[in-house]
Parts: structure tokens; C-alpha cells; sequence
């Protein structure tokens, strides 16, 4: 609507032509007058006629300008400069209540000031904060380094893959290259590739494709990394071990630089046993030696080892056992499948291989026995009696020898009569290991028994014993020969002509370059233990100290045990927690190779563990902080230049309520606090949040770069 302000030009218009004739002076005395009432600020005329405008802030009476600040800045600064401005984005300002953007349009509305805003949550240190990142890499086969393109016979380097994405020619897997490595294993250059932006999981034996300039070019297969270990649960291992110890690894070929975390270990409170083996002996073959250990015990009075090894013992309710081992107070029975001494006042055990049988209780005096019940979780089936080689089973011979024996046993044959037609009929049990069938008196030897090779020699460890679980007490072992024990083969007895002043019980000899051990020394005569099954010759001197030492005469110790039954197992019971049961793979290192055998090196350098390692797929880095939130200062290599770790400091602060917490905010400004405070809470404050002030007199200079140029020249006379 238009409302015309100016009306006095119109006022001689309104009189009668007589007096706009004769009362001219009239005529100009009404128009004077609205002259002066619409031209007169304080007059109603004047203001009535512009009623319309003063409802708008950009053209109203500056002394309406307090009214529009009453409705609409009420208990704000009045400024008359920036009033009009401010009322007409004074919504805009509340709609962003709490931001930043509110705070800056604040400042310039009011106080035409630019701030900054700092909020001191962003510098709280924050505990499990920081990202952690792995790096992939993938491990190749050694190779040329040169590969020639199918379609353009043109030969590319591996620096031809830097920044280039490669594929898994199987398993289709894609990444980007960073960087390529070479190292040196078993005297080969192997690349190792570092790749970002993985996905999927490259596969060992693959090909690693590259497309190069729109050629696909094939850069060598993929050995594959240690990723994974599968725990032999049944190996006696360390204890003691918690969730969280670092592990490293070691294997044979040697592969190196992986490294494990524990993520899991045995929680039950259990005796497991430990083996050793104290003396090898001598006189054992892979193939027929038997780790037996006892799986009951029976406390008793057994001063002076009363018993045995092997002798049998037999309740009158059938249940039969060996004894393994004794000491004064108890002795180690290995019961036969299925059977078991269990304690009662009417159950009697005797012994069955004695001519006068005895009963165990009158052994035991006036000390009742206790007989503690059967465990046989150890060591687990042995190789023997199985013959499947993944059981217990001798690992490894010392002071081997080769012979040929004949194992035959003649009390396969004592029914038959010497003039039978045919001594592999019956009666005979087993029929003779010779070629010829019928076997008769005029049989050649030769023909009637086959001789047996075999290598016998000193037990050094034994392979894949089960430890057990939930022993309470100790166990009895000894390793038996089930064949080389036939021939009942003992220690010699040497006397010498000169006894060497050196020579002790431990010492070993040698003759023609087979050795023997010392076991005893009395006067001139030493007992040793030849490693040959057929012992030294007494017309041979023996080697000690570099010098030779006549023999005088052997003979044959019938008081010692017998080849094939001399060696000294312990058998010890731990009880512990903590035996490592999973290892998670935090590094994989370089080398190892799909199936091997690991073992398991804690920190202090002991075999903690042993497992199947995993091979076959991308490799990872033990990784790094990408992010360094949860870190107040230290090292890194995030940062590092020329391989020299630096030292940094994160800002990051302790949650204290007040200053460092989630709802604070600090206003950076020339203008103090105590200006700003109160209208700023008013306006755009938000309730729960605490405001603080710093002053700041940093300004945003506008700098404007003029340059005068000066060109001077001649030309020269030609």
C-alpha cells in the first residue's frame, strides 16, 4: 500500500476559485501550515502517513530502534550501529544455539569481532583411543626378477609394480603396492610386498598379477606367510604362561622374525608329568623299545626295594600289574588293560613270579597299604604295541651299531620233539623266521632262521608323549627293548695292566673307534658299557687320555642289567596353571614353511610350547598407531625419518570436571570475559556446557602487494 507523504501541494487545489482570487492570503496560510505538519518530525501528520514504514527495521525512527530491541534483544547490549542488523538475523543466531558457527555470528553481530573457539575435548587423553593398524605384505618365491609380458614380449621390473594394483590369479584377492623389500633366505633374494587397501586374502602358490599399462603381467607366485599355529595340546610344555606374553618362534629350516601373542592357557590346577632322560643306556632299537610307565601307585613299607622291575603282581580278584619302579615307600604298578587295584580289607595281593608267593600286606608290616587309583592318561599309546609311529616312540639313538640277530624265541618250541617231521606244526606257537618250510634235524641253520638287521644304540629323547592331567603323586618309567632284551647282553668288566690316573666313573674309552662308558672302578678292573653288541676284545688295547692302555683279561658283570633294559627314565610331576593352549599370530616374519613343526620360545628363552604352523596366506606386520590419541608421549616411527625413532608429545590431558571435559568450550578473543558473559549465556549458550575465556589478539591482516618495475635498455649502434 502506497501512502503519498507529501499532500501540501495539493492544498490551493481544494479552495473555490474566489479564493484562490481575493484570499490568496489564506490560501498560503492552510498550505504553510500542512507544509509544516507533514515536513515536522514530531507531528502527527508527518509520522501518520509513515506508519507503514516504522514497522520495518531498516526504515523505522532511531528512537524505535529501543522498542525493537526490548521485543527482540531483551537484557542485550544496545549498539545504534548494528541494532538494525543484528534484530534481522537474531533467528538466525538462536537456530545455531550451541554451534560454532553461532558463536562467530555472536561476536560479529554484537561486538564486530572475529573469535576463535577452542574445545579442550579434542586434547582429553582417552584411554583404548587409538587405531591400530597392521601391515600386509606378500612373500614370493625366489626369482629372477625379470618378467616378459606374454603379448608385448616386453620385460618389466618389480619397480613396475609400485602404486599399481595387483591380483591373486586364484583367489582373486586385489591391493595396492606401497613398497618391495628383498631379502636374503637360504641364499636366495626374496621379494617381500607391502600392499594397502586390501581385500580378500591372497593364497599361497598363486600368481601375483599386475596389469602395466593395460598389460596384465605375471610378477612370480606367492610362497605364503606364517599366519597360524595349531598347539600340540599332548606336549608336556612350559607352565606358568598368562593371556597377553609375547612369543616368538622357532623352526627347522629356520624361518624368522614371527612373533605371537597368548591368547589362551589352562586354567585347572593339574599334575602333568615331565620325561627326561638321565642315561640313554645302550642296546635299544627304534622299532622295539617301550616307554612303560607306571598308572597306579601303592604307597607301602618297601625299605630296600623289595620288588623286581617287570615282576608281576596279581590280586585274587585277577588284576594283574608290572612293576615300573619303587622307592622305600611306594612302588609303580602298569596295570594291564582294564584292570585295577582298588583298596579293601578282603582283597589280597601277592606276587606271582616268586617261588614262594608274598603277600603285599605282609610286606607292609604294620603299615596298611593305600593304593592310589588308576591314571593312565600318560604318555599315551606306545609305537610297539601300535606300530603306528605317531605314537610314543624312541625319537632319537646315539652310539648306534648295526648287526644282524636272530629273534626267534625257543619257547615257541619247547613241545616239539627233535624228530618231528616238521618243526613248524604244531605244537610249535610261531614258525621259524628261516625260507624253508618243512623244517626238520637236518635243516641247515642258516635256512631254518632268517638273521635280522638292526640298529640298536643309546636312547636320546623319546617322541610325542602326552604329559597326562590330574596326577597326584609321582610316576615310575623305564624304557624297554622287547627283542634286544633276549640276548641278555650285560656289562664287561676290564682289567688293565695300568690303571690311567684320569680315568672316573662317567669317563669314556674307545677301542678300534667304537666307544664304551665307565660305570665302575675298583683296583685295576673298570666296568663299562661297550656301545657294540658284542663288546671289546681283550687283545685290543683300549684309547683314553690320547694314549693306549693294555688289557689284562674281561670278563662279563652277570649282576648288571642287561642291554635293552639299562637306561634311567625320570618321570616327574608338575602341578601348575598355565600351559599355553592358543597364539594368536601378531607378526609372521619371513621363511617359515606350511606344516613345519614350531616351537614356542617365551621370554625367557625356554621351549614354552610346541604346534603345526599355518603357512599358506598373506603375511601381516606386527603393525602400528595410526592414531596417537591414547598416547600422552613417547617414540614412534610414524614419525620416524632416516630410521631414527622420535620423540613427541600428543597434548593429550587427564579428565579433570572443569576445564578438560566433553561440554566445555574456551572463547579466543581481545575482548575480556567479563564483557561477553552474561548476554552470551542469554543468546546462544547452551544449558550443561561451561564457557571459559582467553585473550587473544591475533588479527587477520589484509595485506595488499604492490611493486613498482624499472625496465632499462639501450640499443645499440649498429
Amino acid at each position: 500500500m502506497t501512502i503519498e507523504k507529501l499532500i501540501s501541494f495539493h492544498i490551493e487545489k481544494q479552495f473555490p476559485a474566489i479564493y484562490r482570487e481575493d484570499g490568496q492570503e489564506l490560501v498560503q496560510f492552510v498550505k504553510e501550515y500542512y507544509k509544516f505538519m507533514e515536513t515536522n518530525e514530531n507531528q502527527s501528520l508527518y509520522n501518520g502517513r509513515r506508519m507503514f514504514e516504522y514497522r520495518d527495521i531498516d526504515t523505522t525512527l532511531d528512537r524505535m530502534l529501543l522498542f525493537y530491541k526490548n521485543k527482540y534483544l531483551s537484557e542485550l547490549p544496545f549498539d545504534g550501529e548494528t541494532i538494525r542488523i543484528v534484530v534481522k538475523n537474531i533467528l538466525g543466531l538462536y537456530r545455531r544455539k550451541g554451534t560454532l558457527e553461532g558463536l562467530e555470528l555472536f561476536f560479529t553481530l554484537f561486538y564486530n569481532e572475529s573469535i576463535k573457539v577452542y574445545y579442550p575435548s579434542k586434547n582429553i587423553f582417552k584411554p583404548s583411543d587409538s587405531e591400530w593398524k597392521s601391515g600386509n605384505y606378500l612373500q614370493l618365491s625366489p626369482n629372477s626378477g625379470l618378467f616378459t609380458s606374454t603379448k608385448t614380449n616386453e620385460i618389466y621390473t618389480y619397480a613396475d609394480m609400485i602404486g599399481k594394483t595387483i591380483i591373486g590369479e586364484t583367489s582373486r584377492a586385489r591391493a595396492t603396492v606401497d613398497k618391495i623389500n628383498f631379502i636374503i633366505l637360504n641364499n636366495s633374494f626374496t621379494p617381500i610386498i607391502f600392499v594397502n587397501d586390501n581385500t580378500g586374502q591372497f593364497i599361497g602358490s598363486e600368481g601375483i598379477i599386475c596389469e602395466i599399462d593395460g598389460v596384465p603381467v605375471n610378477f612370480g607366485r606367492m610362497y605364503g606367510s606364517f599366519t597360524s599355529i595349531n598347539i600340540d595340546n599332548n606336549y608336556k610344555g612350559m607352565t606358568g604362561n598368562n593371556i597377553g606374553d609375547l612369543v616368538t618362534f622357532q623352526t627347522s629350516p629356520d624361518g624368522f622374525g614371527a612373533k605371537g601373542l597368548v591368547t589362551g592357557v589352562s586354567e585347572n590346577f593339574t599334575g602333568i608329568v615331565s620325561y627326561s632322560v638321565e642315561d640313554g643306556g645302550w642296546g635299544y632299537s627304534i622299532g622295539s623299545t617301550k616307554l612303560l610307565v607306571s598308572n597306579q601307585i601303592i604307597f607301602l613299607d618297601n625299605e630296600g626295594s623289595k620288588f623286581e622291575l617287570l615282576e608281576t603282581l596279581e590280586d585274587d580278584l585277577g588284576n594283574r600289574g608290572a612293576v615300573i619302579g619303587q622307592n622305600d615307600i611306594s612302588i609303580g604298578i602298569r596295570m594291564e588293560p582294564g584292570d585295577e587295584f582298588v583298596e579293601s580289607n578282603t582283597v589280597v595281593i601277592s606276587t606271582v613270579d616268586r617261588d614262594v608267593n608274598v603277600d603285599i600286606q605282609d610286606l607292609s608290616g604294620e603299615t596298611p597299604i593305600r593304593i592310589v587309583p588308576k591314571n593312565e592318561t600318560s604318555p599315551g599309546p606306545l609305537y610297539p604295541d601300535t606300530l603306528n609311529t605317531a605314537d610314543v616312540i624312541v625319537g632319537e639313538i646315539a652310539n648306534e651299531e648295526n648287526v644282524s640277530l636272530i629273534f626267534d624265541i625257543i619257547g615257541n618250541f619247547t613241545d616239539v620233539t627233535l624228530d618231528a617231521l616238521n618243526y613248524n606244526a604244531s605244537p610249535a606257537l610261531i614258525p621259524m623266521s628261516g625260507n624253508t618250510d618243512p623244517v626238520t634235524i637236518d635243516t641247515a641253520l642258516e635256512n631254518a632262521f632268517d638273521l635280522t638287521p638292526v640298529e640298536i644304540g643309546t636312547i636320546v629323547k623319546f617322541n610325542n608323549i602326552n604329559p597326562g592331567t590330574d596326577y597326584v603323586n609321582d610316576v615310575f618309567a623305564t624304557a624297554f627293548d622287547t627283542r634286544l632284551t633276549l640276548f641278555t647282553r650285560r656289562l664287561q668288566q676290564i682289567t688293565l695292566e695300568v690303571m690311567p690316573a684320569t680315568i672316573g666313573i662317567g669317563s669314556e674309552i674307545t677301542q678300534d673307534g667304537i666307544g664304551a662308558k665307565v660305570l665302575g672302578l675298583v683296583d685295576n678292573t673298570i666296568t663299562v658299557r661297550p656301545y657294540t653288541y658284542y663288546g671289546f676284545k681283550s687283545n685290543t688295547p683300549i684309547e683314553f687320555a690320547g694314549a693306549e692302555w693294555n688289557i689284562i683279561s674281561i670278563s662279563i658283570d652277570f649282576t648288571s642289567e642287561i642291554a635293552g633294559f639299562n637306561s634311567i627314565i625320570n618321570a616327574d610331576t608338575e602341578f601348575a596353571v598355565g600351559k599355553i593352549t592358543d597364539v594368536r599370530i601378531i607378526d609372521s616374519g619371513y621363511g617359515y614353511i606350511d606344516k613345519a613343526i614350531a616351537n614356542v620360545i617365551d621370554a625367557n628363552g625356554n621351549i614354552a610350547a610346541k604346534g603345526v604352523i599355518s603357512a599358506k596366506n598373506q603375511g601381516s606386520t606386527g603393525g602400528f598407531w595410526s592414531s596417537l590419541n591414547s598416547n600422552i608421549n613417547g617414540y614412534t616411527k610414524t614419525l620416524a625419518t632416516d630410521g631414527v625413532d622420535e620423540y613427541f608429545v600428543s597434548g593429550k590431558f587427564i579428565h579433570d570436571s572443569n576445564y578438560y571435559q566433553e561440554y566445555s568450550y574456551e572463547i579466543q578473543s581481545k575482548i575480556g570475559i567479563e564483557r561477553y558473559e552474561q548476554p552470551l549465556k542469554e543468546i546462544t549458550h547452551v544449558a550443561g556446557t561451561k564457557v571459559f575465556g582467553k585473550f587473544d589478539f591475533e588479527e587477520e591482516l589484509k595485506i595488499v602487494l604492490s611493486s613498482d618495475i624499472s625496465i632499462e635498455y639501450s640499443v645499440a649502434e649498429i
